[in-house]
């Protein structure tokens, strides 16, 4: 809690990456190769091979993420 008695809390700009990071099987990644228009990306990164998550279990997925952010944390 800060000074004025508010819960802090962290914000996830990207929830499915992180739990990717923790529960890998909720959506199981599929190597793709990109390609990047070097216009847009001024000759950065102009090809590359990433995991691409294509079929995620949502249910499971809004689950873990609920009990994530409602569990109270430990003192």
């Amino acid at each position: 809690m800060d000074r004025k008695g508010r819960v802090a809390f962290a914000h996830s700009v990207d929830p499915v990456a992180v739990t990717y990071a923790i529960r890998p099987d909720l959506c199981p990644a599929t190597p793709v190769r990109l390609e990047v228009d070097d216009k847009v990306s001024q000759g950065r990164l102009p090809e590359l091979q990433t995991p691409v998550c294509l079929h995620s279990d949502e249910k499971e997925f809004l689950e873990l993420l609920v009990n994530r952010i409602t569990a109270e944390t430990m003192p």
